[in-house]
């Protein structure tokens, strides 16, 4: 699952996801929780209780974050092996980035300033851009019969327009 979601951008509640782990633990079915928007960075989540999955893991299962430490949050509980199956793939393709981007922010990662950015820029950056497209909308669809998807996190909006004949014609994501 994707925390926020994608491409909704609604987030999951910590009970939410704790049912699901309950779920899975059972029949041992590997859950991953993809957080590539969400805590720790960028932390692009307009609400709160997304907290990451602690909880006491059913034997061989283990916690992995796929990926670089702070880079990519996917989280993987799962038998070891599978674990570390997802985290060794996702972790290539993560390391694999031909560009400077990676070198220059290894400082930011390293001091953990990163993780004070993305709490007091990324985040806000973000919130206000979904808060003024909402006004947008609002202001330009007014007498219109629509919804608005309420956006939780991440970049996504979605809006539905009643008795529209496609929704392939209709739905947009900014």
């Amino acid at each position: 699952m994707s925390r926020p979601t994608n491409p909704t951008g609604n987030v999951l509640t910590d009970d939410e996801v704790a049912q699901l782990d309950r779920l899975a633990r059972a029949p041992r079915i590997p859950l991953i929780i993809d957080g590539a928007y969400g805590a720790p960075f960028p932390n692009i989540l307009f609400t709160p209780g997304a907290a990451a999955l602690e909880r006491e893991h059913h034997p061989g299962a283990q916690p992995v974050q796929a990926g670089p430490a702070r880079v990519r949050t996917g989280i993987v509980v799962a038998r070891e092996e599978i674990a570390h199956a997802f985290a060794n793939a996702n972790g290539i393709l993560n390391l694999a980035s031909g560009n400077l981007g990676p070198a220059v922010a290894m400082e930011l990662f390293r001091t953990g300033e990163i993780l004070d950015l993305a709490r007091t820029v990324v985040q806000p950056f973000y919130q206000a851009r979904a808060r003024a497209a909402l006004d947008e909308f609002r202001e330009r669809l007014a007498g219109l019969p629509f919804r608005i998807h309420r956006p939780e996190g991440a970049f996504f909006l979605w809006l539905w327009f009643e008795g529209c004949p496609s929704a392939a014609r209709c739905c947009t994501s900014a």
